[in-house]
């Protein structure tokens, strides 16, 4: 579809709008084995880097039956009281 546009001194001017054509991205599958759930302790070169202690977490969310993970998540760790 061609758009018109008059620009400031008077004259026309046409825009091209071009589709853009994404490729459909596909998720990896998720095994359905439960994950670790387990937070890493205290090294004994000192505290856990963020990212270590994110992992378990990270892999709760890509599992396909997190809600259950979570809840058992927060259970072990006493993080519902």
């Amino acid at each position: 579809m061609k758009q018109t546009i008059q620009l400031n001194g008077g004259t026309m001017a046409v825009i091209q709008a071009r589709k853009r054509i994404v490729p459909l991205q596909r998720p990896t599958p998720v095994s359905a084995a439960e994950p670790d759930l387990s937070v890493p302790e205290r090294g004994t070169t000192g505290p856990v880097s963020v990212g270590e202690a994110m992992q378990p977490l990270q892999r709760l969310i890509a599992h396909p039956d997190r809600g259950r993970l979570l809840a058992k998540f927060c259970e072990l760790h006493n993080l519902l009281q």
